[in-house]
């Protein structure tokens, strides 16, 4: 079994242990269009939200307009869920099974994805697998990727189609067709636009990485990407009769979010440096969710001497989304959910570390192993309160997936014990590599004291 195959079964696994089986607030506005889509060909979801949003949850978000309730989300999560949606209603039609598949399809698989563009893309930094291997599996295991994998929420698929974008162009930069992969990648940057409006900031740092590329052939990522936004622009006029109005404008949650400046981001005050104090630094922020993502900013240095156009766009991704929290501020879940998409970026300095250095090896896999910990009890506990299973069991520590959830509804719970088959399971996959791991470890450790 290849490598890559490997990667893709454990994060794959992993995340169907954990994805959930409800829908709260968020990802129910998403599934709600999906459905009113699916089952009365229509884009208004006045039928679905209170059906389908578990009932210990309430609807929060959702947009009001000429009597009627839309998904006050950005839609491409919605309509990337349709086939998936219409293969599961085959089997069933209770919306906590189909919800489970569509998060599974979406945030999941394109999750497992990303960490597969940044293994294949580790080729192009590094020649050391075993690096590349374990920057992969820290990305889908030890970052939010983990926990907004397992939910359907919009933040792991912007991530895989604003990491597409720069993959491919990053790509034409080493040689691949030009006109090709700067079409694919201007889609690509317009799809995570659609998934996120907000990720229109890392669309124009994507821009000028493009014109860095190809002077001449930048057009070619501005017209595919423009044919998407099109058809964004198309989708708000047939729902609000303006092509520029986008859903948070009639949102409920408006006034508490996006009123302020351009649907909440505005200039900077004290709340703009206390919201980033709270998304970078708290517990459960962002720093803490993904620790790693220090270490690489402390590289950023290096990374620049060898790779100056990459920095250059890594720092206008990221400060673009880090002036976005500022203005709107941490929200409910597991970490800085709007930094998602910057972190497979902020990967990429990783691979440039002296893995020969022991310390800096040692430094680096220690940190890992602090945020796969994290990220796990972050995915078990569950990032989302009021946590319950129908019929109204309360999940408890190391409950929160499938098989925890199983035995609760049985009267048993073996709160982390749930876990041990998960682990048997990588111990299996991965024994060949762990026994030649530590070998390799032990004949370099004997090398240096020699």
């Amino acid at each position: 079994m290849n490598t890559r195959t490997k990667i893709f079964l454990t994060l794959f696994i992993t995340y169907a242990f954990f994805t959930n089986a409800y829908l709260t607030t968020n990802d129910a506005s998403r599934f709600s269009l999906t459905a009113a889509i699916v089952e009365e060909h229509t884009l208004q979801i006045d039928n679905y939200l209170d059906r389908v949003i578990s009932v210990w949850w309430w609807p929060k978000d959702f947009a009001t307009y000429k009597g009627h309730i839309y998904s006050d989300k950005a839609p491409l999560g919605s309509f990337l869920a349709v086939p998936i949606y219409i293969i599961a209603r085959v089997f069933t039609d209770d919306y906590n099974i189909i919800a489970y598949f569509v998060s599974l399809f979406t945030s999941g698989v394109l999750s497992v994805v990303t960490a597969l563009l940044l293994y294949d893309m580790g080729s192009y930094f590094t020649g050391k697998k075993d690096i590349r291997v374990a920057l992969a599996l820290a990305y889908g295991l030890g970052t939010p990727a983990f926990f907004y994998g397992t939910i359907f929420f919009s933040h792991t698929i912007t991530a895989f189609f604003a990491f597409a974008s720069f993959y491919l162009l990053f790509e034409v930069k080493h040689g691949a067709k030009g006109t090709k992969n700067l079409a694919l990648a201007g889609l690509s940057a317009g799809l995570a636009v659609s998934s996120d409006y907000y990720a229109g900031v890392i669309a124009v740092a994507l821009f000028f990485y493009a014109l860095s590329m190809s002077k001449t052939k930048t057009y070619v990522f501005l017209l595919s990407f423009l044919g998407i936004i099109s058809l964004l622009l198309a989708y708000h006029w047939v729902v609000f009769g303006n092509p520029f109005i986008i859903p948070y404008l009639y949102s409920d949650l408006y006034g508490v979010f996006h009123a302020k400046g351009f649907y909440g981001v505005g200039l900077p005050d004290s709340l703009f440096f206390q919201n980033l104090r709270r998304a970078l630094f708290a517990k459960e922020a962002f720093f803490y969710t993904a620790p790693l993502t220090i270490l690489a900013l402390a590289q950023m240095v290096n990374f620049y001497k060898q790779y100056r156009e990459e920095s250059i766009f890594i720092i206008l991704a990221l400060g673009g989304l880090i002036y976005v929290v500022g203005g709107v501020g941490p929200t409910g879940g597991f970490g800085t959910r709007f930094l998602v998409p910057a972190i497979p970026f902020l990967y990429l300095p990783l691979y440039t570390v002296n893995y020969n250095d022991l310390a800096s090896k040692t430094m680096t896999y220690l940190v890992a192993s602090f945020s796969l910990i994290i990220n796990f009890l972050g995915a078990a506990e569950s990032g989302l309160p009021n946590i319950a299973y129908p019929p109204y069991i309360q999940a408890t520590y190391g409950t929160h997936n499938i098989l925890g959830e199983f035995l609760l509804r049985r009267g048993i719970n073996l709160h982390y014990y749930t876990v041990l088959p998960l682990l048997f399971f990588y111990i299996l996959l991965w024994r060949c590599d762990i026994r030649d791991a530590f070998k390799s470890f032990k004949r370099e450790l004997g090398n240096r004291t020699i």
